[in-house]
C-alpha cells in the first residue's frame, strides 16, 4: 500500500470488549478507516468476504468458534492481514496461529497507539508480537527445534478416505459439511475422525488443527 492510502481495519471484538472503544480510539487516525465491528465469529468471514479490510483485529475470545479454524478458513483471503488480541495461551497454540496466518500477536489489553503501529505494521508485510508474547513464541519455537521430529509414516497409515477427512477437519469444516463435500453420511464421517484421531494420537479438532498445521499439510 502506499503511505497515503487510507487502511480498512474490520474488528471482530468479542463481547468481553466494549465495542465502541476501539473504533473511538482511531477517530483521529486519518489513514485508518473502522468498516466494521463485530462480536461473534459466524460474522467474521462474510464480513471480511463483504467489507474487503486490509487488517482484521481479532480477539481470541470471540464466541461461538476456536481461533484456529477460523484462521485457517480466513486464509482463504490471502490479502487479508489479522491481528490477534490474545491473554494467556499456551506457546504451541500461539505457533500455530502464525502458521496459520496471524500477522500480530497483543496483549488484550493493548493501548490505542500500540495497536495503531501495530496495524499499520502489518499492512506493510511486517509481523509485531506483544514483548510477552514474542518470549512465548520464541520458547515454543526452540523447544519444538529441541523435540524428536515426529515418525515420517505417521501419516501413512491413514487410508486415501481418512486423510481426506482429516484435511476437511482440519480447514475447519463441521461434520455435516465434511459428509456433503465428501458425498458421505454424518455417521461414516464421525467413524473416520475416531480413525483419524487414534491414528495421530490426538483427542480434539483442535488438536487435530495443530498437528496439521505443523506437518505443513
Amino acid at each position: 500500500m502506499k503511505a497515503t492510502d487510507t487502511i480498512r481495519v474490520l474488528l471482530a471484538v468479542g463481547s468481553s470488549r466494549e465495542a465502541g472503544w476501539l473504533p473511538g480510539a482511531f477517530e483521529d487516525k486519518d489513514s485508518i478507516e473502522i468498516v466494521g465491528v463485530l462480536e461473534n465469529a459466524r460474522e467474521v468471514l462474510q464480513g471480511a468476504r463483504e467489507r474487503d479490510p486490509h487488517v482484521l483485529v481479532l480477539s481470541w475470545d470471540l464466541p461461538d468458534i476456536e481461533p484456529l479454524f477460523l484462521l485457517r478458513q480466513l486464509r482463504r483471503l490471502p490479502q487479508l492481514r489479522t491481528v490477534l488480541l490474545i491473554g494467556d495461551v499456551e506457546p504451541e497454540v500461539l505457533t500455530s496461529a502464525v502458521s496459520l496466518g496471524a500477522a500480530a500477536a497483543l496483549d488484550s489489553a493493548v493501548g490505542p497507539e500500540v495497536l495503531s503501529r501495530c496495524i499499520r505494521s502489518v499492512v506493510d508485510g511486517e509481523y509485531w508480537f506483544g514483548r510477552d508474547l514474542t518470549r512465548t513464541f520464541v520458547e515454543s519455537i526452540a523447544d519444538g527445534q529441541s523435540r524428536p521430529s515426529p515418525v515420517a509414516d505417521t501419516y501413512s497409515r491413514l487410508t486415501p478416505r481418512e486423510t481426506d477427512v482429516m484435511q476437511a477437519a482440519a480447514r475447519g469444516k463441521t461434520n455435516r459439511e465434511i459428509a456433503r463435500e465428501l458425498k458421505l453420511s454424518e455417521h461414516t464421517v464421525k467413524q473416520h475422525l475416531k480413525q483419524v484421531f487414534g491414528k495421530l494420537e490426538v483427542s480434539s479438532r483442535v488438536e487435530l488443527v495443530l498437528r496439521v498445521a505443523r506437518s505443513g499439510r
